[in-house]
């Protein structure tokens, strides 16, 4: 009996300690309103996020390098290019590349802005920076897409790095069959950090489109101070280009005629 009682006033005591959990109120209106407010703005950022994201295009390639000779047995990395591609609007891009390699470390190939009118068929659009050099076939071809492991003799000559800094201004119309590129440079390349003159220079090339035909004409005309001395700097090119009926196959050409300053005097030079 006692035991009985025992067992009955414990139960009851921990009936009373432990009181019975209550269910859970329903949110008001306010507090509603705030949890999808705040499931939006986290939308909306993550939104914004993923927009960024999808403007930028990464894109790059490794070329590698294998030497031997009789004073050098050396593999090396010929091309690391990596290229930031950063869509700011429909009519606006900016491009960054840098290219890393064994010879010469890390060196800034491309860094410029591109402006685009959506007024007209032509596309007009305005390039600033440092840029490939508007002149010839060769120059402006991507080294992924290039036959050959390196550009010829008469390109490294005349054009050493491709590139130069200044603006540019291109366009195409009639269908596209007509295109024109025209900048104003430096004249300096790459490696020289500023304008060694007050003298620019001017570079450009048209092409026209004859169906599987095409041939383009190209222009530069500058100066470079050499030994103190001024010295011209002038350019002509044509490239033909005709596309096969046999599939796959392309015949290209390019022909330049140039006037090149050097340590004693300028000199003509010819390649093709």
């Amino acid at each position: 009996m006692k035991l009985k009682v025992l067992v009955f006033l414990l139960a009851a005591a921990m009936a009373t300690a432990v009181p019975a959990q209550e269910a859970p109120a329903e949110p008001t209106p306010e507090e509603l309103a705030g949890r999808i407010e705040s499931l939006t703005e986290a939308f909306t950022e993550a939104k914004g996020i993923l927009d960024a994201l999808n403007r930028l295009r990464i894109q790059g390639y490794v070329q590698g390098q294998y030497t031997d000779n009789q004073t050098l047995s050396t593999f090396a990395v010929r091309r690391g290019r990596v290229s930031f591609q950063y869509q700011l609007a429909p009519t606006s891009r900016i491009v960054i590349q840098p290219d890393l390699s064994s010879a010469g470390g890390v060196q800034l190939r491309d860094a410029y802005v591109e402006l685009t009118e959506p007024w007209t068929p032509w596309r007009n659009t305005l390039t600033a920076g440092q840029f490939k050099v508007p002149f010839g076939f060769e120059v402006r071809q991507s080294s992924r897409d290039r036959e050959m492991p390196e550009r010829t003799r008469i390109i490294t000559t005349l054009f050493p790095g491709e590139r130069d800094r200044g603006a540019m201004l291109s366009g195409a119309g009639f269908g596209e069959r007509f295109t024109y590129r025209v900048g104003i440079l430096n004249g300096n390349g790459i490696p020289v950090s500023n304008d060694v003159d007050d003298e620019k220079d001017l570079s450009g090339r048209v092409g026209f489109s004859f169906g599987p035909f095409d041939v383009g004409a190209s222009g530069y005309s500058g100066s470079s101070i050499i030994a103190n001395r001024e010295q011209d700097k002038d350019r002509l090119g044509v490239d033909p280009q005709w596309a096969t009926p046999i599939p796959c196959l392309g015949i290209r050409a390019e022909y330049i005629e140039a006037t090149q300053p050097n340590a004693a005097c300028a000199r003509d030079v010819q390649g093709w």
